[in-house]
Parts: structure tokens; sequence; C-alpha cells
């Protein structure tokens, strides 16, 4: 069975780079604009990970983190930040809510897929 990862961000040019980067992989691959919209993929996608930006509207890569660590089954759930906040409150606060890797845009397609791969495996 495929690993299924939801992307959450709000550049379309980043979803299309990242879609670009899993296409031809093992990987199915989600994409939500916002946090809220990326709450609702969530209950139905169910992915085995998340790809996270900070800056959104309507809600913040830090406003989904509180709700989906609230959700018994997604409490676990390995989530990756990928934004361009480098304020050590950021990092710290990401690592607080349980974040197995904080990336800064712009990052490294051939590293963030070595990360990818060596969460999901």
């Amino acid at each position: 069975m495929a690993k299924k990862i939801l992307i959450i961000d709000d550049s379309r040019e980043i979803c299309e780079l990242l879609e670009a980067m899993f296409a031809g992989s093992d990987f199915k691959v989600e994409f939500a604009y916002n946090g809220a919209e990326g709450l609702q993929k969530l209950a139905v996608f169910k992915p085995h990970l998340v790809i996270l930006d900070v800056n959104m509207p309507m809600m913040d890569g830090f406003q989904f983190l509180e709700v989906m660590r609230c959700l018994p089954k997604f409490k676990e759930t390995p989530v990756i930040m990928c934004t361009e906040r480098q304020r050590v409150a950021d990092y710290e606060k990401a690592f607080q809510k349980d974040v197995v890797e904080y990336v800064h845009k712009p990052f490294s397609r051939e590293a963030l897929m070595k990360k990818v791969l060596e969460i999901l495996q």
C-alpha cells in the first residue's frame, strides 16, 4: 500500500514543486492550501505524513497542529514543518508540538525527499 502524504501550503508554486518531486514515487499525495482545508483533507485522506507550512490564511500551521494533535487518530502522525520562518521561537514551538523535522524554504528537494524516506521507512 502506498504511503500517503498531505501537503498543506498556500503557495501553489511550492505545491507544484512538491508534486513534481513525488511524481513517479510510491507515495500518494494530496494538497490543501490552508489549515482549515488541511483539517478536512486529514479526516478523509488519513495521511502517514504531513508536510506543513506555517504562514497561511484562515488557519496557520501552528493552529492546524494544535487541532491535529487533539485528534487521537492523528496524535502520532509525523509532521515536517516547511517554512520561510527561521526564528528560534518558531523552531522551539514546532518541536514542542512534536514536529519531526523543521525545513527552511528554499529547501533542497533531495534533502527533503531523504527526510521523507527516513520518516516513512
